[in-house]
């Protein structure tokens, strides 16, 4: 199996298991130096791959979020529902949940890609996310396969 991006490309046996994580993280928002500012925490994405992956995109995030309330209390699945993207039809969750006392809101997505699941996360502070949303949908609907030349 051969794992490409960009022109990085990388073959790795086929019994091998792709464990692999894209991460992008936008740049700070920059605020004035004064007490009122809060440190602000950029919009990121996080894509992975599971080759392989028998179900389907909407049971993959639902196992994921039971996994997540499980271990964060305050785990709140917002809303679910399609996501169409470049890859084809997926399934979508909002869901709201603490990392390190910081409360966040992301964006959870599931493709299909073949024989490959497409997981990818846009995840900003709950106080922007309103403001992100339709960025971080933007970004995660464009994921798509392209032939290599």
């Amino acid at each position: 199996m051969s794992i490409r991006h960009g022109g990085f490309v990388i073959d790795i046996p086929t019994d091998w298991s792709d464990q692999s994580t894209l991460v992008f993280v936008g740049p700070r928002p920059v605020h004035l130096p004064t007490t009122a500012a809060v440190d602000p925490v950029s919009e990121a994405v996080a894509v992975s791959f599971v080759p392989g992956a028998k179900s389907e995109p909407k049971e993959i995030l639902a196992t994921q979020s039971a996994q997540l309330g499980r271990a964060d209390p305050t785990f709140e699945v917002v809303s679910d529902g399609p996501f169409p993207c470049g890859l084809g039809e997926g399934w979508r969750y909002t869901q709201k949940l603490t990392v390190d006392g910081q409360q966040v809101v992301q964006l959870s997505v599931a493709c299909r890609a073949g024989d490959v699941m497409v997981l990818a996360t846009g995840a900003v502070d709950a106080g922007s996310f309103a403001l992100c949303e339709a960025r971080i949908a933007k970004i995660l609907a464009s994921m798509r396969a392209e032939a290599v030349a």
